[in-house]
């Protein structure tokens, strides 16, 4: 009937395999193989770009001797900071309005003691 043929027309069929892949199955069979390989083993490590020089090299015009002395100097920074940060009080931006009450229960009602008499 022209409706199954409809039906079996909308449905997807598997790709089926062409006499040129049959044969070369083995060498398929190794690609696949080299291509697991490659994908579970250990991705290439990521090299620092040459534009980026190390900090500890020292630069003309610095200040300092060498690269030993330029490292004392980073670790004295480092622990001044540290220091610093531990020291450190809790700034303006970190105010924060604890918990809100509700006002209007709480003005007027002037309970027990010398408020009464005001």
């Amino acid at each position: 009937t022209p409706e199954q043929s409809q039906e079996q027309s909308r449905q997807g069929r598997k790709r089926e395999r062409s006499p040129e892949n049959e044969m070369n199955i083995d060498e398929t069979d190794n690609n696949t193989n080299k291509m697991k390989k490659q994908r579970l083993s250990r991705s290439l490590s990521r090299f620092s770009s040459r534009s980026v020089r190390p900090l500890h090299i020292v630069v003309p015009g610095e200040g300092l001797r060498d690269s030993a002395q330029k490292i004392k100097a980073m670790k004295l920074a480092k622990n001044a900071v540290k220091k610093r940060n531990k020291a450190a009080r809790r700034g303006e931006a970190d105010r924060v309005i604890v918990n809100l009450k509700p006002k209007h229960l709480y003005s007027g009602k002037r309970s027990k003691g010398k408020n009464q008499r005001r």
